[in-house]
């Protein structure tokens, strides 16, 4: 009954009772669209001309929209004019006639198939039949072949008919199945358009301009940036554009259009925080033989939250340099409380693509310079590669978002890069590409086997860190490690040696940056000390 209530639903909203019928949809066109991330809001621009009296006006049917955002405004310049909007989700009155005829045919194809199958029953009762006579003995020969003859003859047409009865039903199925697949297409359609009509006073015949707005998902942006720069300047250019692409079932032709950061669809809610209940079991001891443990007294070193990811950020000393100047920006840029806009100096033409987004465009929102600082870094516990970063100040004032960076130097592509902004430190970091004439070796130097020192085991791990410029000019290079840190009191780590590192006891990160000269080559070590109660087991 599902597509009974459709059906009533559209035929309903086609027109209020004793009124009178509700014309053809008038046609629109987008005027402004506000894109975010995930959505867009569209203003359309819709012209009639008003007769005195009542008149019923079909608005464009509105795809993927969301039916509580859309509002009609009549504009100024129309006099002595009401109206009632009204806004559903149903079945497009272009669809009802089509969709009336599927369920015609879903009766027809219902009712052949209720008569193949009782011819199919037939032809297997008479197939029982023959069988049953073909077991009563005959008189004589002739009265035997005769019997005999007829039986092949009925047999070879009974099993005809049921073949032909077999495929007459595999032929219907099929016809069945795609008229089902074409109702479920024009119900599902019931839940991803959305039909607006207004019911419309008017004192005199005029011309009329309605304002349709709404929001959809059904368009989307997102950041693309061209970083070039050159090694010898203190500036780079950062180039901020974004790629758009729309499925409203509407082309965009010359419309202004804004980007936004904005999440209108995304629903809030204030965190609420519950009681909190402290659980504790009491230690339980046990005796195996002559060595006693308490098996809740964690002995070993928690090395685990360091395991290769730092990502802490230190300040590193700039050069004075210019503020970040904006440079010759083609979208005008709005800020407000809780969101940033950048409307586009030119209008937008973009039609309407496919659900998977395959017509694309490109437009400019701006153009930065920025003061830059160049330098080299290695985390080499994790990877020996050793990568150029550029390091922006100030970044907040450029009101970027996530998105993917086109690295370009001198000129020549170097490669791509993720720009985050997750990020609360005053300099942004952005990879540039790896460098492979700066050679980077990590290898472990010392790993004592345990000790007995008093009470307590010992045990010490020592690593030397290589490092060679083979560049034409001297590089900055900040080398990053780290040593382990003790999950509790038990356990004692000391550091032993960090060959001038800046050590951050409460972390255990190691920070070096060395300033090397064309072909310098340089060495720094470090190694600590673990000493835990004896018995105790360390994981590494």
């Amino acid at each position: 009954m599902k597509h009974f209530g459709l059906l009533l639903a559209a035929v309903l909203f086609g027109g209020w009772a004793g009124s009178p019928a509700t014309a053809a949809p008038l046609q629109g066109r987008v005027k402004s669209v506000k894109i975010y991330p995930r959505g867009v809001y569209v203003t359309m621009s819709i012209l009639t001309t008003l007769r005195a009296g009542e008149t019923e006006i079909a608005f464009p049917d509105l795809w993927y929209a969301d039916p509580a955002t859309v509002e009609l405004r009549l504009l100024a310049g129309t006099t002595g004019a009401t109206y009632v909007m009204e806004s559903q989700q149903a079945v497009r009155g272009s669809d009802v006639e089509q969709q009336q005829r599927y369920l015609l045919l879903r009766d027809t194809l219902a009712a052949r198939r209720a008569r193949l199958e009782a011819d199919s029953m037939v032809l297997v009762r008479e197939i029982e039949f023959l069988q049953a006579n073909a077991k009563q003995e005959a008189t004589s020969v002739s009265q035997l072949a005769a019997v005999d003859t007829w039986m092949q003859a009925k047999y070879a047409s009974v099993y005809e008919a049921q073949r032909k009865n077999r495929e007459s039903r595999a032929a219907l199925d099929r016809d069945w199945a795609e008229n089902e697949r074409a109702i479920r297409r024009i119900e599902s359609q019931a839940s991803q358009v959305t039909l607006v009509r207004a019911r419309v006073n008017s004192l005199r015949t005029q011309k009329a301009e309605f304002e349709l707005a709404y929001f959809t998902r059904a368009a989307q942006w997102e950041p693309v940036y061209f970083f070039r720069f050159e090694p010898a300047r203190a500036t780079a250019e950062l180039d901020y554009q974004g790629t758009v692409w729309q499925w409203t079932h509407f082309d965009w032709d010359r419309v202004a259009a804004t980007l936004s950061y904005g999440t209108p669809n995304r629903a809030l809610n204030r965190a609420q925080l519950t009681p909190q209940t402290l659980l504790y079991s009491p230690a339980i001891k046990y005796r195996a033989r002559t060595l006693e443990m308490d098996v809740t007294q964690d002995m070993a070193v928690d090395v685990s939250k360091f395991g290769g990811t730092y990502t802490g950020e230190e300040s590193p000393k700039f050069m004075a340099s210019a503020p970040v100047a904006p440079m010759a920006p083609t979208a005008r840029m709005e800020v407000s409380e809780n969101n940033i806009s950048y409307q586009l100096a030119s209008p937008l033409t973009l039609v309407s693509s496919s659900d998977n987004g395959n017509i694309r465009q490109t437009v400019q929102v701006r153009r930065d310079t920025v003061p830059v600082l160049y330098e080299y870094e290695v985390t080499p516990k994790i990877s020996t590669d050793v990568l150029l970063l550029a390091r922006v100040p100030g970044w907040q004032e450029l009101h970027l978002t996530n998105g993917r960076v086109n690295v370009f130097c001198d000129g020549r592509m170097l490669g791509q890069s993720n720009l985050s902004v997750r990020n609360t430190a005053d300099t942004l970091v952005l990879p540039l590409t790896l460098e492979s004439q700066v050679v980077v070796e990590r290898k472990e130097t010392g790993n004592y086997q345990e000790r007995v020192s008093g009470a307590k085991m010992e045990r010490m791990r020592s690593y030397e860190i290589r490092v060679k410029n083979n560049k034409s000019f001297p590089v900055n290079l900040t080398v990053k490690d780290q040593y382990p840190l003790s999950s509790t009191s038990e356990v004692e780590i000391a550091l032993t040696n960090d060959s001038g590192a800046e050590a951050n006891p409460q972390t255990g990160m190691l920070i070096w940056h060395l300033d090397l000269a064309p072909g310098e080559e340089r060495v720094v070590t470090f190694g600590y000390t673990v000493r835990y109660p004896r018995g105790g087991d360390l994981s590494w």
